[in-house]
């Protein structure tokens, strides 16, 4: 058994903002592994395009199933609803969340990172 195993066993729902402003919604159980191929263009057709971009908001998820369900609604939003749903997390660190600034991950990208949990804006 690995010593990260389990790591890999916490998913993450996460949108990040393009250089042209557009948001991308995904999912990762390896959020640095996977900022950093959206980094070098190796992630996503949208993002590869859309270079550099930026983590902006984060939901730690308790399975795939989950995330993959947040994911849906994100990606459903309106771009006013995805832009509040990042300016009121980035304002309301209390309540459950927690805010993490200047995450340094391996891949030595620094990121700002706004990391929420059990709360949703879908009401």
């Amino acid at each position: 058994m690995k010593d990260n195993a389990g790591v890999r066993d916490r998913w993450f729902c996460y949108l990040l903002e393009c250089a042209d402003g557009t948001f991308y919604a995904g999912i990762s159980n390896a959020l640095d592994r996977r900022l950093a191929m959206h980094s070098q263009g190796v992630a996503s057709k949208y993002t590869r395009t859309r270079l550099p971009v930026k983590l902006v908001y984060l939901e730690p998820q308790r399975d795939r199933a989950s995330a993959s369900r947040r994911e849906l609604q994100i990606k459903k939003m309106s771009r006013a609803r995805k832009r509040a749903l990042v300016d009121v997390a980035a304002v309301e660190p209390s309540s459950g969340s927690a805010r993490l600034n200047a995450v340094q991950l391996q891949n030595s990208v620094t990121i700002s990172v706004t990391a929420r949990r059990g709360r949703s804006l879908n009401g």
